[in-house]
């Protein structure tokens, strides 16, 4: 998704998450409590 950024290891399990602009979208106390238990994500984009 535009504006997310994931960061895998070499086993493809996700190790980083980074939202752009996340302040800009998000109030600052609601920021950390963003739960990504339910996350839904597509297969990545090999590069």
């Amino acid at each position: 998704e535009e504006g997310i950024n994931l960061d895998m290891d070499d086993e493809g399990k996700i190790i980083g998450l980074e939202i752009i602009g996340a302040t800009e979208k998000y109030n600052l106390k609601d920021i950390f409590n963003i739960s990504t238990e339910n996350l839904i994500l597509e297969e990545p984009i090999k590069s």
